[in-house]
């Protein structure tokens, strides 16, 4: 139900900041927005993924899952270019290696998820593949974030 609101005013956004002008290289706000909103629609991912499998006869809320997840990689994709010129233009920060990592993360994450949603729209049997795909990246975010938590702070000497 989601899926289709969610892909459609993403699209909607996307075109908007061109046509704005608004600038996620140089307006930390807006880069932080881009960032939840990458969240948020990675979440949808998920647990649209979890509904759809219940539903294994539902190709074209699959079709819409996988527009949506390019959609999300052109995101991700604006995100970590953003996020590498603020660390070419000032410098590395505690915050912005932390979110670059977990960037890194979503974006390798989103990847297979795309991947696999296409292999599905082939082969309507595949749908076990691509809720693996997901949770197998659960241990990986696990680690960021302990990484984050307890290595960041001895590696930046706790500023």
């Amino acid at each position: 139900m989601f899926t289709p609101l969610v892909l459609t005013t993403l699209v909607i956004y996307l075109i908007a900041v061109i046509g704005t002008g608004k600038d996620p290289y140089n307006d930390r706000d807006f880069l932080l927005i881009f960032n939840l909103l990458l969240i948020g629609v990675m979440a949808i991912i998920l647990f649209s993924i979890a509904e759809t499998s219940k539903n294994s006869d539902s190709k074209t809320e699959i079709i819409l899952l996988f527009g949506l997840s390019i959609v999300t990689v052109i995101v991700n994709g604006i995100t970590l270019s953003a996020i590498l010129f603020r660390i070419s233009e000032w410098g590395i920060t505690p915050n912005r290696l932390a979110v670059l990592g977990g960037n890194i993360l979503i974006l390798t994450n989103l990847i297979l998820v795309t991947y696999n949603l296409y292999k599905t729209i082939k082969n309507n049997n595949e749908i076990e593949n691509v809720e693996k795909s997901i949770s197998a990246f659960l241990p990986f975010y696990s680690l960021w974030t302990i990484f984050v938590t307890f290595i960041f702070p001895l590696i930046f000497n706790f500023k």
